[in-house]
């Protein structure tokens, strides 16, 4: 810095004030500091320097401002004794904001020389133990509440600018860390190494604590959603480094603890090297020598070598290269807590925010990054994730630990935003994110996060609630629905390198995968019917018109299917080297390692070995030196359950390969190698293992299925794939002759002439392109092209044709009739005349560039998995029933339904000659039959369209001659009603009915009726005109008895023959009602019984003895019968040609 600069800063800190002595009302003299009068200048001055400040590397104003001390002398006395001045106590919050931000630098600006990152962070923590041992925040609070006191709509800019300024202040001051502190440190260091638990004591006396709460829980509101990214880095740093298992202990640790900890570690160590050496009172100093098969000897000085192996003698002496190790995860190291205050105030502050705070945050934060504010970083995401990992891991240990009163603080209400869809989507997106982008340890925090919320979901599934049993498994199916999330962890056990991340981040992989295996195993059992989601690209090509082919464009989408799933399946996905090469290398820290990732260790060998089957994937010589130390190490290491599986699978694998050493002593030649589980099957079975299961694999494809390529790829992937699966065969000839078969075609086309501009052949090329025939060179390639599907795939995407021919055979004897000649069928392959010679020389040289360069597709994937059976449809099933005499029914199933057509009994003969014979009688059977169905089927037609126009004629006839005698009737009434001058005497009672009947009548709305007094009765003559000589025409009736003497005819000309059978019968028995005397005639039925007779010839005689007196119309007994026996013939004709139509629709169905 330069001199004059520096000389400038320092009389703008010297002018800020200073301390006095002031004496107070009791004569008291008190030292108290004074601000200068230029003090708020000084103030706004310095915040200018630290802003240029922001833009240098070296920070000389900070490290100036540091190694002056004025944090500790000038800003927090005046912060203290001026709190109630708004605008300097808000300068000297806007000074010590910048000076207290953390120090985030790289590793590389940390290897710089202009550099002083040491001293930075001692000025650091210098401030923070200056605010912590002071009243400072305090005065901060007290700050702090005069803007929040101001309603939200009536604060102004600068006490909203207060209020984030004094929770950024709280957040630099978490941000600080503490010093790492041994037995050996100074008391200066070991009082630096506490002071986040200081701060969180004085956090809570000056209630913080309880503001930050409240604001968390209030997040849900518009006043307070703007500080939400702001209160998530606070209690992000509050609870960074703290384990849930030490808050929820109530032990506070000491440094004797620590201590305690690594002398057991020590001594463990210390006791397997104590086995390797020699014997106390042994003064044995000689040497050894170790000789060699082909006679050298090397001669060993050292004590102890008696009780060392072959190869720790020969390495003794070699120089070993240093273990890098990692540093820990900085998102999973923790402190502990040595004062019982702060963990008391760590644990009231958690338990207040699980009961109260949580579901409101964490639908705040989460609606924020949903819509990607502008106010959201980067950091804030892997921060969110670390925090809901610490709640849940908490709960998780709460819940156990407390009692049945207090788990009501723990349940699962508290925390149910997180467990949703939503929620698990969020944590399966960020995961495959961080694995692209590559970012190790986020990927570590973020599977620890997953850890969490399974064994939240497995808590949730085996508690007494039946919702939250419910809730649970739904969530896990769509976990285990979608598989893209088994996928991810999979990749990541399996592409795991030890450069990349530490052990820390290893085991948490191995617990993940162990937990989630279990889960869905259990899963699994309980839910038969599981499904799972396959997400699959499909690129598409868009041809470009102007470019060629090589520059199309493809478009990738993607497509999900759906398939069954089976554990065993997801089993199978782990039994692959590169995990178990993970695994190994976990194991290799068996000494300090915890039981309970032994056991996850164990358990995944157990299934990739016992379950799946896959022994010889553990015959390795690294497995194998791994195995014999712990097993040199076994009476020293601790005699759990865990150790225990251990030993036993260890013993286990050693057993079975000295079994199959023996059948096969080149194995110990291939443990220098790594096996893949087809090598493995052919170690435990054999080589005819391999050869069945070859020859199953040939036998799926039937010689009568056909095969098909993938509709996805293009045509030219299409012959890509073909070709590689007649080479993946052994087929190469026949890739060959087809080349040689294009080639011997393309001589016999002539060349395309191109005459004025356009494509196109003459007349007389045209007719020399003919299709050629493929003729096969001898028998074995005949049934070559008809059997082998993958060459008659290859056929077909060159499009060549497939033709069937019916021959008839030459010199056959015994055929002296030509019917009888039986036709055999030849299929023969064409190229068809379309195929010019330069697209068969093209062709050619398309089948010459695939041999050589296959597609990309088939470098991942073989070209047998490119290629499907084309299913056919079964054949129909017909199943007959027969009854026996016993009533039993029987059932036969007929496939073919002309099957009882082929074979008589006379006819059912063991010889092929006796068969093909039935088949021709068959054929010839079938088609009389059918000649006689259709000839019978046409007469019957012709019959009925003859007889429904006979009918129509009819009812036509009928209803022309009712309309006329309607009309005649009318006419006569007219002329008798002038004529006569009689008036007819109608009772009252009859006289008052029928005006209700002739209101009723006009009020009612006109239909489409022809109504006549005195409805005649209608027989089926040709004549008709002498009927109304029947009907008395003398009588005169008044219109309010129209509704008993009246018929019906209805205007229609589409009417059946029963409906109108129906209205006629309607009209009879309304005109045989009498208006007083005589009863309602039941015509039921035309076909009356002896009863119904009788009952109407008494009807008869009374209307016979009345219509004297009454003047009443008189109708003859023979006018009944005859229309009864008319009715009655329709009817039985309506029956009869039911009867037809039925006859004809079964002829049409055989």
């Amino acid at each position: 810095m330069d001199k004059v600069y520096q000389a400038h800063l320092l009389s703008v800190c010297s002018a800020l004030g200073g301390f006095e002595t002031v004496e107070l009302s009791n004569g008291e003299s008190v030292k108290k500091y004074v601000i200068g009068d230029e003090c708020y200048d000084c103030l706004k001055d310095l915040k200018k320097f630290l802003r240029q400040d922001d833009s240098n590397v070296e920070k000389y104003v900070s490290r100036s401002l540091g190694s002056w001390m004025i944090v500790q002398k000038d800003l927090i006395p005046i912060l203290i004794e001026y709190k109630n001045d708004e605008k300097i106590s808000m300068a000297v919050v806007e000074v010590l904001v910048p000076l207290t931000w953390p120090i985030e630098v790289t590793l590389d600006e940390i290897k710089t020389n202009d550099q002083d990152i040491p001293n930075q962070i001692e000025y650091l923590e210098s401030y923070k133990e200056a605010m912590v041992s002071t009243e400072a925040l305090d005065a901060l609070f007290e700050i702090i509440v005069k803007p929040l006191s101001v309603s939200f709509h009536d604060r102004n800019y600068k006490e909203t600018a207060l209020i984030r300024l004094i929770f950024t202040l709280i957040r630099n001051l978490l941000c600080i860390k503490d010093k790492e502190a041994s037995v050996l440190t100074s008391t200066d260091k070991l009082r630096r190494s506490t002071l986040q638990e200081r701060l969180m004591i004085k956090l809570q006396k000056s209630n913080f604590i309880e503001l930050l709460l409240s604001f968390s829980g209030s997040l849900d509101e518009s006043e307070y959603v703007e500080w939400n990214m702001l209160i998530l880095e606070i209690f992000y740093y509050m609870f960074i480094g703290r384990d849930p298992e030490e808050i929820l202990s109530n032990k506070v640790a000491s440094n004797g603890h620590k201590v305690t900890e690594l002398l057991q570690k020590e001594q463990r160590i210390n006791s397997i090297e104590n086995k390797k050496r020699h014997s106390r009172h042994s003064r044995f100093g000689g040497s050894y020598f170790i000789e060699l098969d082909n006679g050298k000897k090397f001669n060993f000085l050292q004590s102890n070598a008696i009780n060392l192996s072959m190869e720790e003698i020969l390495d003794h002496n070699k120089k070993t290269k240093a273990k890098i190790v990692k540093k820990d995860e900085k998102y999973l190291y923790t402190k502990r807590i040595t004062d019982e205050k702060a963990l008391i105030v760590y644990k009231e502050t958690i338990d207040s925010f699980i009961e109260n705070c949580f579901n409101t945050f964490y639908i705040s934060i989460k609606k924020d990054f949903d819509m990607q504010r502008t106010k959201v970083r980067e950091k804030d995401y892997i921060r969110f994730i670390w925090f809901c990992s610490f709640i849940l891991k908490y709960r998780n240990y709460a819940y156990e630990k407390a009692s049945n009163e207090d788990k009501v603080k723990y349940s699962f209400d508290n925390i149910n935003s997180m467990l949703n869809v939503k929620g698990l989507l969020f944590i399966v997106y960020r995961l495959k994110l961080y694995q692209d982008e590559k970012k190790w340890q986020e990927i570590g925090l973020t599977l620890y996060c997953l850890k969490y919320v399974l064994i939240t979901l497995h808590g949730m599934n085996n508690s007494n609630n039946e919702e939250y049993k419910e809730a649970s498994k739904n969530l896990q199916h769509n976990i285990y629905y979608e598989e893209e999330t088994l996928n991810i962890i999979i990749s990541l056990c399996r592409n795991y390198k030890t450069r990349n991340s530490n052990k820390v981040f290893l085991v948490n992989l191995i617990e993940t995968i162990h937990i989630l295996l279990k889960m869905l195993e259990k899963f699994s059992e309980e839910n038969k019917y599981l499904y799972t989601r396959k997400q699959k690209n499909v690129k598409k090509k868009n041809e470009n018109e102007e470019s060629s082919l090589m520059d199309d464009e493809e478009e990738v989408t993607k497509k999900y299917y759906e398939h069954k799933f089976h554990f065993s399946d997801v089993e199978q996905r782990f039994a692959s080297d590169s995990i178990i090469n993970t695994y190994i290398y976990c194991l290799d820290d068996y000494q300090t390692m915890k039981e309970s990732t032994i056991h996850q260790i164990t358990k995944m060998f157990y299934r990739i070995a016992i379950k799946c089957g896959l022994e010889p994937m553990f015959y390795k010589l690294s497995v194998f030196e791994l195995f014999n130390r712990i097993l040199s190490q076994k009476d020293v290491l601790p005699k759990t359950t865990a150790y225990k599986e251990l030993f036993d699978f260890i013993n286990y694998i050693v057993n079975s390969f000295f079994i199959y050493l023996e059948k096969d002593p080149m194995l110990s030649i291939s443990i220098l190698f790594q096996k893949s589980k087809k090598e493995c099957m052919e170690i435990k079975y054999g080589s005819e293992f391999l050869d069945n299961n070859k020859e199953l694999e040939e036998k799926k494809y039937n010689s009568d299925d056909e095969l098909e390529v993938k509709a996805s790829l293009s045509w030219n992937e299409k012959l890509s794939v073909a070709i590689s699966l007649l080479k993946e065969n052994n087929k190469e000839q026949y890739i060959q002759w087809i080349k040689d078969l294009l080639s011997k075609v393309a001589e016999t086309r002539d060349v395309i002439n191109y005459k004025n501009g356009e494509n196109d052949q003459s007349k007389t090329e045209k007719q020399e392109n003919v299709d050629y025939v493929i003729e096969p060179e001898n028998d074995d390639q005949k049934k070559i092209m008809e059997k082998d599907q993958q060459l008659r795939l290859f056929m077909n995407l060159l499009n060549f044709k497939e033709i069937k021919e019916f021959e008839t055979p030459e010199n056959k004897e015994g055929n002296d009739n030509e019917d009888n000649v039986e036709l055999t069928s030849n299929n023969i392959w064409i190229v068809p005349k379309e195929y010019t010679r330069y697209k068969l020389i093209e062709t050619r040289e398309l089948i010459l560039r695939y041999e050589n360069e296959p597609i990309d597709i088939l470098n991942k994937k073989s070209a047998s998995k490119l290629v499907k059976k084309i299913k056919k449809r079964g054949q129909r099933k017909r199943v007959t029933r027969k009854t026996d005499s016993k009533n039993k029914s029987t059932e036969t199933i007929i496939t073919d339904l002309s099957a009882p057509y082929i074979l008589d009994e006379k006819d059912n003969t063991s010889d092929d000659d006796s068969d093909d014979e039935a088949f021709n009688e068959f054929l010839k059977r079938e088609a009389e039959l059918r000649q006689r169905t259709s000839e019978k089927h046409e007469k019957l037609i012709e019959e009925e369209n003859e007889k429904r126009s006979q009918a129509s004629l009819k009812k036509d006839k009928i209803l022309k001659n009712i309309e006329s005698r309607i009309k005649n009737k009318k006419a006569r009434q007219t002329k008798r009603s002038k004529k006569s001058s009689e008036v007819i005497e109608i009772d009252d009672d009859n006289n008052n009915e029928n005006k209700d009947i002739q209101m009723d009548s006009t009020s009612q709305p006109k239909k489409k009726l022809i109504k006549h007094n005195k409805a005649p009765i209608i027989l089926e003559d040709d004549d008709y005109d002498d009927d109304t000589n029947n009907i008395s025409s003398q009588q005169n009736l008044s219109p309010t008895s129209v509704n008993q003497k009246i018929g019906f005819g209805f205007e229609s000309d589409t009417e059946s023959d029963s409906e109108f059978v129906f209205k006629a019968q309607n009209a009879l028995a309304s005109s045989l009602v009498n208006e007083k005397d005589i009863s309602i005639l039941e015509l039921s039925s035309f076909n009356n019984n002896n009863n119904n007779q009788d009952q109407n010839s008494m009807s008869e005689e009374t209307l016979n003895k009345d219509s004297s007196n009454s003047n009443k119309r008189k109708i003859d007994e023979n006018d009944i019968q005859e229309l009864e026996n008319d009715i009655e013939n329709i009817q039985i004709n309506n029956k009869k040609r039911k009867k037809m139509l039925i006859v004809e629709s079964d002829s049409e169905n055989e």
